[in-house]
């Protein structure tokens, strides 16, 4: 049976890819090959991927809404666009809790321009000029134009940054993160300049969604209950990690953001969920 992909492309639905994506989210086998099967006996010929997760999704909400939260993590990031949240700003919240010093949308000066830099993180003498690349649309990669991009940033800022800094000994890098996964020249060219990559997938052990579930840094866009009215206002109020919803009550969601009780003890349970489900990790 074809189904359509993101990209518009048509390819041959893979059964035991999907049911190992289920069980990478956390599904035991069992559960995970009901949903399987479930989801390959509703869905018709040229079925696009976006029909098959939400069928996913409705299922494993009726088993386990950690597994859920998982397995939507990267369509929930690439939500956060749409939704009214600036990935730079989701980029900082995560090396934060890596332990970097940062600042967000800082200009700084090259030798021939001024650059606008998306984060600069510092941890001791290493200073990291980030550079987020986010894309909405599933199926796209960062490709080898936007790490040669990225490098030539650095290469313009260092001699300046440096002559600023001269005594400091500080060691200026590009780190490239993003939400899709890179292409094979893209790894090429970023491991030939010594930049620091973080893809969806890259790499393996501190990928962007290692990082991302490691310490349950789980978007709002991820939470089953929250619709679009409630994305708009978490984003107006600045929320945009769920477990930032627990020190919230059920009445003050009301009363400080504006979602109607009954809809905010939903979320909110959702959001203890979260991060109960990270400490599993």
């Amino acid at each position: 049976m074809q189904i359509i992909k993101a990209s518009g492309e048509a390819e041959k639905f893979n059964h035991e890819k999907f049911c190992n994506s289920l069980e990478q989210a956390g599904a035991n086998p069992s559960v995970a090959q009901e949903v399987c099967k479930r989801v390959k006996t509703e869905i018709g010929p040229s079925a696009s991927t976006d029909e098959i997760f939400e069928k996913a999704t409705a299922l494993l909400q009726r088993k386990d809404i950690g597994i859920v939260m998982r397995y939507s993590l990267k369509r929930g990031v690439a939500a956060l666009g749409p939704a009214g949240f600036h990935f730079e700003q989701y980029v900082e919240t995560i090396v934060n809790a890596y332990g970097y010093k940062t600042k967000r949308n800082v200009f700084m000066k090259g030798v021939c321009v001024t650059h606008e830099v998306d984060v600069v993180a510092q941890k001791g003498r290493k200073h990291f000029l980030i550079e987020a690349k986010y894309r909405n649309r599933q199926g796209i990669k960062t490709d080898i134009t936007t790490t040669m991009y990225a490098d030539a940033r650095l290469q313009d800022i260092i001699p300046v940054q440096e002559k600023k800094e001269k005594g400091w000994g500080a060691m200026h890098s590009m780190w490239l993160i993003t939400n899709t996964k890179f292409t094979k020249t893209a790894i090429k060219y970023g491991k030939c300049k010594n930049m620091e990559m973080t893809g969806w997938n890259y790499p393996t052990e501190e990928s962007l969604q290692n990082l991302i579930t490691r310490k349950g840094l789980y978007p709002v866009t991820v939470l089953p209950s929250v619709a679009k009215q409630e994305l708009n206002l978490f984003a107006q109020a600045g929320i945009i990690l769920a477990r930032d919803l627990l020190s919230f009550s059920s009445d003050s969601l009301k009363k400080e953001i504006g979602i109607q009780k009954q809809k905010a003890d939903k979320i909110l349970g959702e959001a203890y969920l979260s991060s109960v489900d990270s400490k599993k990790e």
